[in-house]
């Protein structure tokens, strides 16, 4: 019995949380832009290591922003890449001398990523810097959508959604991919919405160049590998500093699919090695509950088949989870028009409490490699 009252107690939580995620989506509002006049200078930021295969996409997208020239640059930073990504942006740089690109290397240092945007900011002349990845493809509206909610709102740090290039045929572990990353869009909405923000993708950030400056010595991921977006972020908002999330289809940035398991487990374990680490109470308890949730779900049918539970309540349980969790990306689907992309959803659901309560051992008792480097928690 008591076992019982544990495991709904967690689900009532779990439930209550996703819920709360599913009211701050809708009290995000849909952005539009208003045709106002480009003011906001922006330095657009780029880190790339091994990124051959993806910069000459990425550069084509920078090409065709649809944004006065006078009022960006393009710093693309290089992290040590072994390949032929350097001579990929020299080449660009020569070809597109109206575009204003700047050719930075990156210096040695135990958190790459953190290191190479300082280094980035040390050549950075504008007010706004405006971060993607490598394997990125960015839309035209990118820096208008920015500006004008920069002209609108004035916030120090805008995070925008993030979204996959599309593919003819996707692996089954991208299509787990997809869910699993509609439903962390979704809930990165929903605390925007709540006012309780915790998260953001390095894909689309935009934030105050002095603001970051500023804060560099509060933030609490000093010697932290990865998460310089999420850490940035959550020292903005215990600062009380303006954040806002460009809810805006005309904004979403495109990134490729990992093309191994492997490279989306370890991923995910990169993401979640930070967790223990956030300043944020909310983000901090919201990740126990989705793990103690995702560990129920792997508990109970050990204790059906030893009888402790019987099989109704664990299939009731786990359609509970399923059913609230469908409401989000429901939505969230929705907003990024991928709503074929749930046809996935039934069987990823059933893979998904298995994969993260596996990514959560490897985060606690393993290291993870990204980049060809490996890097402890």
């Amino acid at each position: 019995m008591l076992f019982h009252i544990f495991i709904l107690a967690i689900l009532l939580v779990y439930t209550l949380f996703i819920f709360s995620f599913v009211f701050g989506f809708g009290k995000v509002a849909d952005f539009q832009l208003a045709g106002l006049k480009n003011k906001t200078k922006f330095s657009v930021v780029v880190v790339y290591r091994n990124e051959a295969e993806n910069l000459p996409q990425l550069l084509d997208s920078v090409l065709n922003l649809n944004y006065p020239l006078d009022l960006f640059e393009i710093i693309l930073v290089n992290d040590f890449s072994e390949d032929s990504s350097v001579q990929i942006c020299k080449a660009y740089q020569n070809n597109f001398p109206s575009r204003n690109f700047k050719l930075v290397n990156a210096e040695v240092s135990k958190t790459p990523k953190k290191a190479a945007i300082l280094k980035a900011l040390e050549s950075a002349q504008f007010e706004f810097i405006a971060i993607t990845d490598a394997d990125c493809v960015l839309p035209p509206g990118w820096l208008k959508n920015f500006d004008e909610l920069i002209q609108k709102k004035s916030p120090v740090l805008i995070a925008g959604p993030v979204g996959f290039n599309p593919v003819l045929r996707k692996n089954w572990f991208q299509q787990f991919e997809e869910i699993d990353f509609l439903s962390l869009q979704g809930a990165t909405i929903g605390s925007f919405g709540l006012k309780k923000a915790f998260m953001c993708n390095a894909a689309n950030l935009c934030y105050n160049k002095q603001a970051y400056l500023e804060i560099q010595n509060d933030r609490a991921d000093d010697g932290i590998a990865s998460g310089d977006d999420v850490f940035l972020l959550q020292s903005f908002q215990k600062k009380g500093r303006k954040v806002e999330f460009l809810k805006a289809a005309t904004a979403i940035v495109k990134t490729n699919f990992q093309s191994k398991f492997s490279t989306l487990f370890q991923q995910r374990v990169r993401w979640a090695a930070k967790t223990s680490n956030y300043p944020d109470f909310f983000g901090k308890i919201t990740a126990v509950f989705v793990f103690l949730m995702n560990l129920s779900l792997l508990m109970l049918p050990v204790m059906a088949l030893l009888q402790i539970v019987s099989w109704r309540f664990a299939i009731t349980v786990f359609l509970s989870k399923f059913l609230v969790d469908w409401i989000l990306l429901y939505r969230t689907a929705n907003f990024f028009s991928r709503m074929n992309a749930l046809r996935s959803y039934f069987w990823s659901s059933l893979l998904y409490p298995v994969f993260s309560v596996a990514v959560v051992v490897q985060t606690f008792f393993g290291s993870y490699e990204w980049k060809g480097r490996k890097f402890q928690k």
